[in-house]
């Protein structure tokens, strides 16, 4: 989670909540001077899980290393972040995959089964962090 931060924008906080409780942070001033911002992620030590939340939503699990669904959201804000397309050709080369630019200005990603099949969230995640030279360390 703490390499996501790069992509996500979250400010990441090493204290822990239970339930669905917020953390218990600091009081304002210290918050500034420790640099939050939202959106905030947080350990929830009952569901042994990442929770991620901005100001005016609630909190939800957030696992891009395992769900396709949160690994679609670092791909969003991704691109969001780099609609100039500059990065497109890296991302693809870290996927594995071609890409083609068509008309109007529209990048085209090929894939074939067998990259599709294999692509994981985790793939994913990394191939997003390596284009932006995130330093990343191996899992255990």
């Amino acid at each position: 989670m703490r390499n996501c931060q790069h992509v996500m924008g979250c400010w990441v906080t090493d204290i822990t909540a239970k339930g669905y409780h917020d953390p218990e942070l600091p009081h304002w001033r210290e918050l500034v001077a420790l640099g939050f911002h939202w959106p905030l992620a947080y350990w929830n030590t009952d569901g042994e899980c990442w929770m991620i939340r901005d100001i005016a939503t609630d909190a939800e699990f957030f696992n891009p290393l395992h769900d396709f669904n949160d690994a679609w959201l670092v791909l969003k804000q991704f691109y969001e972040d780099h609609q100039d397309g500059e990065l497109v050709s890296p991302l693809a080369y870290h996927l594995g995959i071609t890409w083609y630019e068509q008309a109007y200005n529209s990048k085209v990603f090929q894939m074939n089964l067998e990259q599709l099949v294999n692509l994981t969230p985790e793939k994913l995640c990394i191939a997003i962090l390596k284009t932006l030279s995130v330093n990343i360390e191996a899992s255990k």
